[in-house]
C-alpha cells in the first residue's frame, strides 16, 4: 500500500484510500441512537414519580443488562481491571446513597447513577472495538456538533434560545434560567440544560476531530468540522469549555513540535511537576488555588471556586468513606448549592473510594494505551485523540461539574477507548487476508486490518 506524509510528520495512507477504508465501517445502531439521544433537550424527558427518564437514559436502561452480559461473557474480550474499577465505582456510589437515604434512595438514585455510569461505559466498551469504529464515531460526533452550531451560533447572537424554547412551547416545562450575557453575547444552551454542558460536550470532540477525523477527510471537510467544534465551544462562553479546547490545542501543539523526540511525554509530565513545585515555592497559595484563580472569567467566580474547594475538601475530610450522599454540604450562607468541580463532587457525595475507583479506570486505559509500541499510524492517531480528549476533560472538570447527559457522554468516551489497551494478535505467517468487513463477535460494525 502506498503512503504519503501527513503534516504532523507521520506516514499514513493517502486520504482517498483512507476514506474508502473508513467507509467500510458502520457504527452499531445503539451507538448512533445514543449519540443522538445525548443531545435531545431536557423537555423530551418523561417523569415517573421522582425519576426523570430522558432519551439517553431510556436507551441505557434498555441496553445495560445485555451489555453487562456481553462483557461478563468475554465476547468483548476478557474482563479487565477497567471493567472491574467502573463496576466498583458504580456499586460504591449505590452503597453511599443507601447510607444517606436508605434502600429506596440506593435503588432509585443509585440505580440510575449506575446505569449512567457503567451503562454508558459498557456501550463504548462493547461497540467501539477497533480503529474503524473509532474513526466512524469521531466523525459522527463531529457532524452532530456541526448541526448543533447551526442553532447555537444564531442563539448566541440573537439571545433567543431556539431549540429549548421550541421544545418548551410544544412539550411544556419550566422557563429557562436567566444567565448573564458575556461580551455582549448570550451563552448558548443548544439543546442542553446549561451552556456549560453544551460547551463541555462540544469541546470533548476537538481532539478526536484533530487526530482521528482530519487525516481521513478532505482538507475542506476536516477544517470545517474543526472550526465548527471550536465555534460551538466558544458560544457557550464557558471558561471550562474554553479551557478544554485550550488544553487539547496545547497538547496537539506539543505533539507536533516534539515529533520524533524520545520521551517527549515524560518530558512534558516532568515540566508540569516542576511548574507545580515552582508555584508552591513562589506563591502563598496552593497550586490548586492558583489554577482555579486563573481558570475563571472573573475575580468573583474565581473567589467562589476557591471557597468551593475549601469547603468541599473539608466535607471530604469529615466523610471520607461514604460521603454525604445527596445531602447539603457545609458552606458559607451566601454560596449557592452548585459545586463547580466534578472530581470534588464525586468525593463529597460518594466518598474517596468512589473517586479512586473512577480514577483507576481512566488511568489504566491511559497508561496501558500509552505503553504500546509498534502500532500502525491510524491506531496511534486514535490513541492520541482519546488520550488528549480525556486529559483535557479531566483538567477542565476541576472547574466544572459533569452531570446528566454530559456525564453519560464522558463515560461513553471512556469506554470507547478501552480497546486501546488490547495487545494486537500475532499475525498469521504467510497468510495474506483481505480486509475483514464482518463484525466483531456478531456485532453490526465493521473492521479492517492493516498489512
Amino acid at each position: 500500500m502506498t503512503s504519503t506524509t501527513w503534516d504532523d510528520g507521520y506516514a499514513v495512507a493517502p486520504p482517498r484510500q483512507q476514506m474508502q477504508e473508513r467507509q467500510k465501517a458502520w457504527l452499531a445502531l445503539p451507538v448512533v441512537l445514543l449519540v443522538i439521544a445525548f443531545i435531545m433537550p431536557p423537555e423530551t424527558s418523561v417523569a415517573i414519580g421522582s425519576l426523570r427518564l430522558s432519551p439517553y437514559r431510556v436507551i441505557l436502561l434498555i441496553m445495560v443488562v445485555p451489555n453487562m452480559i456481553h462483557l461478563l461473557s468475554g465476547k468483548a474480550g476478557p474482563l479487565n481491571g477497567v471493567d472491574l474499577a467502573v463496576i466498583a465505582h458504580g456499586v460504591w456510589c449505590i452503597i453511599a446513597l443507601g447510607n444517606y437515604g436508605g434502600f429506596a434512595q440506593a435503588l432509585e438514585s443509585g440505580g440510575i447513577y449506575f446505569v449512567e455510569c457503567f451503562g454508558a461505559y459498557a456501550m463504548g466498551r462493547r461497540y467501539i472495538r477497533n480503529v474503524a469504529d473509532f474513526q466512524a464515531l469521531s466523525i459522527l460526533i463531529a457532524i452532530v456538533i456541526c448541526g448543533l452550531l447551526a442553532v447555537a451560533l444564531p442563539e448566541s447572537v440573537t439571545h433567543t434560545h431556539f431549540v429549548r424554547e421550541t421544545f418548551r412551547a410544544v412539550l411544556g416545562g419550566p422557563g429557562l434560567q436567566f444567565i448573564e450575557p458575556r461580551m455582549g453575547l448570550a451563552r448558548a444552551y443548544g439543546s442542553f440544560e446549561h451552556p456549560i454542558l453544551f460547551g463541555v460536550f462540544c469541546s470533548m470532540a476537538f481532539a478526536t476531530a484533530w487526530f482521528v477525523a482530519r487525516p481521513i477527510l478532505s482538507p475542506l471537510r476536516s477544517w470545517l468540522i474543526i472550526i465548527c467544534i471550536v465555534l460551538a465551544s466558544f458560544v457557550s462562553l464557558s471558561a471550562g469549555a474554553w479551557m478544554m479546547v485550550g488544553v487539547q490545542i496545547a497538547l496537539a501543539g506539543w505533539a507536533y513540535v516534539t515529533r520524533g523526540l524520545p520521551g517527549r511525554w515524560a518530558i512534558l509530565i516532568g515540566l508540569f511537576v516542576m511548574s507545580l513545585v515552582v508555584v508552591s515555592l513562589l506563591s502563598n497559595r496552593s497550586p490548586v488555588k492558583v489554577f482555579i484563580s486563573y481558570a475563571s472569567f472573573s475575580a468573583r467566580s474565581s473567589y467562589n471556586r476557591i471557597l468551593i474547594w475549601e469547603y468541599g475538601t473539608a466535607e471530604v475530610g469529615r466523610h471520607p468513606l461514604l460521603g454525604i450522599g445527596l445531602g447539603e454540604w457545609v458552606r458559607a450562607p451566601w454560596m449557592s448549592t452548585s459545586m463547580d468541580n466534578f472530581w470534588l463532587v464525586v468525593a463529597v457525595r460518594y466518598g474517596l473510594p468512589a473517586l479512586i475507583f473512577l480514577a483507576i479506570a481512566i488511568l489504566l486505559i491511559l497508561f496501558r494505551a500509552a505503553g504500546q509500541k509498534g502500532r500502525d499510524q491510524a491506531w496511534e492517531f486514535c490513541r492520541m485523540g482519546w488520550i488528549v480528549t480525556i486529559v483535557g476533560t479531566a483538567v477542565a472538570a476541576c472547574t466544572v461539574h459533569l452531570w446528566n447527559n454530559t456525564f453519560g457522554f464522558f463515560m461513553f468516551v471512556v469506554g470507547a477507548g478501552a480497546w486501546l489497551m488490547e495487545r494486537p494478535k500475532a499475525p498469521a505467517i504467510n497468510n495474506y487476508s483481505e480486509p475483514d468487513h464482518f463484525a466483531h463477535e456478531g456485532e453490526s460494525h465493521g473492521t479492517y486490518r492493516h498489512h
